[in-house]
Order: C-alpha cells, then structure tokens, then sequence
C-alpha cells in the first residue's frame, strides 16, 4: 500500500512522503512519523513499512566508517560535559534517580539535534522544488512572449500585404448622370407627395358608400360617400395621417348605414308578420 507518512517536529509536520522519499532523511527508531491512518504520532520502530527502511539504514551505518567530528557532534560532547559538570558529584555516590536526570537530558539533546538536522534536510529539499518551480513558470512564460511575437509578427506582415494589394489596385469610380427631366419629375413627387408622411393608401371606401346610396336609402350613407372621397383627396394632398383616420370614419359611418338598413328590415318583418 502506498501510504504517505509526515515527520514530526516540534510545533510542525512536514509531509507527506512515501518509503522511498523517506530514505533521503536520517529516519531512527524514535523519530516520530504519523499518518492519516493513525490516531496520533508513532515511532518509527513501532511501524511496519518502516522496518525495512530502519533496517537498511543501520546496515549502511555500519558500512560506512564514522564521519569525521562535526560541529553537532562537538556539541553533543559539550552537552554531556556541561551536564556531567553541573552536577558535581562523586559516581560512587550518584544515586539511580540522578543518573537518569543526566541520561535523559542527553537523549534530549541528541534527539533536539536530529530533529533540526531533519528540519534542515526538509526545508533544503523545499527550497529546491520551489526554484524548480520558478524554473519552469519562467519558462511557460518565455514561450507564451515569443508565441504572441510571432503572430503580432504575422499579422503585421498580413496587414502590409493587403495594403500593398488595395495600392496596386487601379480606382475605377463610376459616374451616376440623371437627366434634367427625370430630376424635375422627381421633385415634383416630393413636393406632390410629401416624401416624409407617405404610406399605403388608405381605402376610401367610395364603391360601397354608393352601393348604400342604393339600397339604404339613408343620410348616413350620404355622410360615407362625403367622408370617403375626403380621404381620397387627402391622400392625394399629401396628408397621409388626416387620410387615414378620414378612412377608419368612413368605414363606421358605412357599418351604421348597414345596420340601420338591416334593423328596419327586421322591424317591418316583424310588422308585417303580425298584421
């Protein structure tokens, strides 16, 4: 199963990492790893992914000859000698309780040096990945600049050719010429017509004022016959909008016409079935 671990350090983890990614870190038995799968942080020891890992690096431990004294090693040496000398005692009269005050104190310390050489180890490797990073942003975005060169580079070259077609293209202009006669006539229209206000001629509804003439035989259909050929003559003025409502008045004085023709008829039906 690849699980990741985090190492944890005092007030910090760092993480996560799989078993091989581990073995570049100076893990020991009491170094403190934790998992999601876990409840709280577990040595190393006491983890069974880790037994190999543990293994391996004690063997190539043993392999390699001591490093020569370094500066945490010196410190690891003061450490036990300050702590020896603090406490300024005979070691035939030390009692047990004491020696595992200096015991642990030194444990203390060596594990407080493991632990921040670790830290170390992790931020350096932190470091790295984020100049890699950097690295390759840096990159993307040369490639992007030259990419947009390129085709600011093209469509300037596609604007040169196309100017350099419409120059070697010979003008031709075309000359419109209107004869005197048609110019007379079209202002005439203009001026007969009323260009601004003109529309589809309204009906003016002449033939069936004087089919009610005919057959209606009222004052109303009198009124339509006057009222239609008013907007017949509007229109002809010009007068689009008074021809217009001049038809629609027509058109109710013809219906009234009609209606009062047919009502009478109903009525001298009426009568006459009576009698």
């Amino acid at each position: 199963m690849n699980r990741k671990y985090y190492i944890v350090l005092p007030y910090q983890r760092k993480g996560p990492y799989n078993v091989e990614e581990l073995k570049q870190f100076d893990i020991t038995p009491e170094t403190l790893i934790w998992a999601f799968e876990f409840n709280e942080p577990q040595k190393a020891k006491d983890i069974p992914d880790l037994k190999v890992l543990l293994e391996q690096t004690k063997v190539s431990k043993e392999d390699t000859p001591p490093p020569p004294p370094t500066s945490e090693n010196n410190e690891i040496e003061e450490t036990k000698k300050t702590v020896e000398e603090e406490i300024d005692i005979p070691e035939a009269e030390e009692t047990k309780k004491e020696k595992e005050i200096i015991e642990q104190k030194i444990v203390e310390e060596e594990k407080e040096i493991e632990e921040n050489k670790l830290e170390k180890q992790i931020e350096s490797k932190e470091t790295i990945e984020q100049e890699k990073d950097i690295q390759e942003t840096e990159e993307i975005n040369k490639g992007k600049n030259v990419i947009e060169e390129n085709k600011l580079g093209k469509e300037a070259e596609t604007e040169k050719k196309e100017e350099k077609l419409e120059d070697n293209v010979p003008s031709t202009p075309t000359m419109i010429s209107y004869k005197k006669e048609d110019y007379t006539e079209q202002e005439t229209y203009k001026k007969t017509h009323n260009d601004h206000h003109w529309g589809e001629k309204p009906k003016d509804y002449i033939v069936w004022s004087i089919l009610s003439l005919f057959f209606c035989w009222n004052i109303v259909a009198i009124a339509s016959l006057i009222t239609g050929i008013i907007t017949n003559n509007q229109y002809k003025a010009g007068d689009y909008e008074t021809a217009k409502k001049m038809s629609k008045t027509t058109l109710i004085i013809l219906l009234v016409s009609w209606g009062l023709t047919i009502f009478s008829f109903i009525i001298i039906v009426i009568a006459a079935s009576q009698n």
